[in-house]
């Protein structure tokens, strides 16, 4: 009766064991898709402002001739 016991409660804890590595396993890859979103994300903000930086330098840059050709007439 002890050793039935005892073997059970060896299967029962390698289930368990088995349960937590699965458990863990998912957090990891849950954390490496939020770095990585994170990351993208991030990319795609930069990549934004640097789109808007260069749009209005060129407003500016056209700004600037405009003046300079009124000035000049």
């Amino acid at each position: 009766m002890d050793v039935e016991w005892l073997m059970k409660k060896q299967k029962h804890q390698r289930r368990l064991e088995e349960c937590e590595s699965v458990v863990h396993e998912r957090e990891r890859e849950r954390a490496r898709c939020n770095i990585l979103n994170y990351i993208f994300e991030t990319i795609r903000l930069l990549l934004s402002m640097y789109i808007f930086l260069l749009v209005e330098a060129t407003e500016i840059k056209h700004n600037i001739t405009y003046l300079n050709l009124i000035f000049t007439l």
